[in-house]
């Protein structure tokens, strides 16, 4: 796998377009903002340079953790280590990524790092909640461009009508006050993101530790697929799950040769490093759409 193939000019111009359209959220003073929707709530807060999203049920009002956060700045640097981690599937194959698809869209930080290093890649997706496709273009700088192919819908049904076999399927898919989904981590669920694999694609799915589902989530993913490794941190679980086993050396040779050309301002190596196969856990049942 070579480097990332936009040109410099390209990502020199790419670059000024972000911060350009960025610059208004730049100049403003300390932000609050909340959007109402008919699903959840939208509350947007300006801390120092940085802008975080959070959700809300609209019953409780309660928050959820920070869903994305941007740093005005240096807008292509990931803030979160999860996010810098879920990076690592760029790599996943011996080829730049040609197609992703990503469940849970939120503030389209991913997208704008796929955009930005891996010419010709179409990035399709969905987020159930249309605010927060708005909230993706107006406050953290995504382009239309990255947005062609994304639409406001279920991402279980969204991916049900997709055609296209994807490199990286990406979930990240959280409600209210941050609930993860259920019928997104089934093993019926995981057997459709199988289907929509490329033959060396990879699905990564962002679970987290307090959610009193993720042993029989794993297993759902171990069920339909071969390879199975984990990247966890304070509380968050990356899952990393494909059949097709990756020659580690190699990935690693991929993951440094990107971060010593393109220089993206977090350590990814290091995160490389700390992937590790999923055991099983004995006597857990997968996840199945009957157990919802």
């Amino acid at each position: 796998m070579s480097s990332p193939s936009h040109n410099t000019a390209w990502k020199i111009s790419n670059r000024a377009a972000i911060k350009k359209r960025l610059e208004p959220l730049c100049k403003a003073a300390k932000m609050e903002k909340i959007i109402q929707g008919d699903l959840q709530g939208i509350f947007l807060r300006k801390k120092k340079d940085e802008l975080e999203m959070y959700c809300y049920d609209n019953e409780t009002h309660k928050l959820s953790d920070i869903m994305s956060r941007i740093d005005l700045t240096h807008p292509l640097k990931l803030i979160v280590p999860y996010t810098q981690a879920v990076f690592l599937s760029a790599f996943w194959q011996n080829k730049e990524p040609d197609n992703i698809y990503i469940a849970g869209f939120g503030g389209g930080r991913l997208a704008m790092l796929f955009h930005h290093y891996f010419s010709g890649i179409d990035i399709h997706g969905a987020d159930i909640d249309p605010n927060a496709l708005t909230v993706s273009k107006e406050y953290f700088g995504l382009s239309e461009d990255a947005l062609k192919h994304v639409n406001a819908a279920d991402s279980r049904e969204d991916l049900c009508t997709r055609e296209t076999l994807y490199d990286i399927i990406f979930l990240d898919v959280f409600a209210g006050s941050g609930e993860h989904i259920n019928h997104l981590a089934t093993t019926e669920f995981f057997q459709l993101c199988q289907k929509r694999l490329t033959e060396q694609g990879v699905v990564v799915a962002n679970l987290i530790t307090l959610d009193e589902r993720l042993r029989e989530k794993i297993a759902a993913m171990r069920a339909v697929f071969n390879h199975c490794h984990v990247w966890d941190s304070n509380g968050a679980n990356v899952m990393f799950a494909s059949n097709h086993e990756i020659n580690f050396e190699q990935f690693c040779l991929r993951v440094n040769r990107f971060e010593s050309q393109e220089k993206p301002g977090f350590e990814l190596l290091e995160k490389a490093y700390k992937l590790k196969p999923s055991s099983p856990h004995k006597e857990t049942n997968a996840l199945c759409d009957k157990d919802l």
